[in-house]
């Protein structure tokens, strides 16, 4: 068992105190509620190495108090005798009881000794957003993005909804294992020179939007992941990457050998009007 006691920035960053993101962290079965005190308490059952999920697992307690002390105490299983990708015991005390451990009045005393100026890292926190960028900070929320992303999906079961400012994510299964299907919409400035790289050699539509698509492997890796995509920009600016990867996350073994949206279909979602709700001007 490990305990780490750390003093986060005030107020705490929502991703210090959120539970780990899907899309980078898909194996991992995380429950958060909130405390009498208001502090938040995040319950966590996860595989050691999201690459092995049925191997050694790792369950972690955390509380993030409002005043930015946060506490994270986590057990590990013994890998089973057949290896690291054999089904192993669960670790020895219940997620509960970790919980009960991390929420104890016995920290305070240490609590208090912290320096007021110390940032500490959540053993929760991730990534929560592909590379790119617009001109400026997104704003979009993450619930925005997939909320209008689900009405161009059809024929597919819809679960594990997620992301940050300007990213939104989901999972999509047809019956042969679920794909990451993720849209990041961002508003840059108009004939901005940053994009003529992305979009020198895109296909122009007669109203001036600019599309492109690809496919090759992950750029955040796995056992035989690929990544398809399809990059759209509009005149005004407005720029929606859709991408999607044959795992159920990033950075995990391939599940199934292709993603089930075709490159057409990333390409239809790209262009569809529901996106221009979110463009600025």
């Amino acid at each position: 068992m490990s305990v780490a006691i750390v003093r986060l920035s005030v107020p705490v960053p929502d991703l210090f105190a959120q539970c780990p993101d899907s899309a980078y962290r898909p194996y991992d079965r995380c429950t958060s509620t909130v405390l009498s005190d208001g502090s938040r308490l995040n319950l966590d059952a996860a595989p050691l190495r999201q690459d092995r999920p049925s191997g050694a697992r790792q369950w972690a307690a955390q509380v993030t108090a409002p005043s930015g002390t946060q506490v994270v105490v986590s057990e590990s299983s013994v890998p089973a005798p057949g290896g690291a990708d054999t089904m192993a015991d669960a670790p020895p005390l219940s997620l509960h009881a970790l919980g009960r451990i991390a929420a104890s009045a016995a920290w305070k005393p240490l609590m208090n000794v912290l320096p007021e100026s110390e940032t500490g890292s959540s053993s929760a926190a991730t990534d929560t957003q592909p590379s790119g960028g617009g001109d400026k900070q997104p704003t979009i929320m993450a619930a925005s993005i997939t909320a209008a992303l689900t009405p161009l999906l059809r024929d597919f079961r819809i679960a594990d909804r997620g992301g940050s400012p300007g990213f939104g994510h989901l999972t999509v299964d047809d019956g042969h294992g679920r794909s990451l299907l993720a849209v990041n919409v961002q508003q840059w400035k108009v004939h901005d020179p940053a994009l003529v790289p992305v979009f020198g050699h895109a296909e122009a539509l007669s109203d001036g939007t600019l599309v492109t698509t690809g496919a090759g492997p992950s750029t955040h890796g796995g056992a035989g992941a690929v990544e398809w995509t399809a990059d759209m920009l509009r005149p005004n600016g407005l720029r929606v990457f859709v991408s999607e990867v044959n795992a159920p996350g990033y950075g995990v073994p391939a599940t199934r050998a292709a993603p089930p949206i075709s490159l057409a279909g990333l390409r239809r979602i790209s262009l569809d009007r529901t996106w221009q709700r979110f463009a600025e001007g």
